[in-house]
């Protein structure tokens, strides 16, 4: 996965600087987002019923 981040990290700063940052925002939300969803199923996991 972080390649694949990198990767396109580069592509979007030949771009431009202000595609840089989108990506890079895009992709730091995404983490966190991952980050927060994983944290949140091994806190309270066994309290979720379907």
């Amino acid at each position: 996965m972080m390649p694949e981040m990198k990767n396109a990290m580069e592509k979007a700063l030949n771009v431009s600087r202000k595609s840089g940052l989108e990506v890079l925002a895009l992709q730091t939300s995404g983490l966190l987002t991952g980050l927060a969803c994983m944290y949140l199923m091994a806190r309270y996991g066994e309290n979720i019923e379907f």
